[in-house]
């Protein structure tokens, strides 16, 4: 099995930024993750990240 670094795009909010590593298997995967950095919905980060293995 052979395993390749997610091509990652970090959208920044509220001056914060959250770095995603995902390795994925062979297939290609799209995802959109969202986390509330301070335990509030006024500061969320969107990260989107978008694995180009096979393309």
């Amino acid at each position: 099995m052979m395993w390749e670094l997610s091509q990652i795009k970090i959208l920044q909010t509220n001056s914060k930024i959250v770095e995603l590593i995902l390795l994925e298997k062979s297939f290609s995967t799209e995802l959109m993750l969202k986390w509330d950095l301070n335990f509030d919905d006024s500061s969320k980060t969107e990260v989107l990240c978008k694995n180009r293995i096979g393309r």
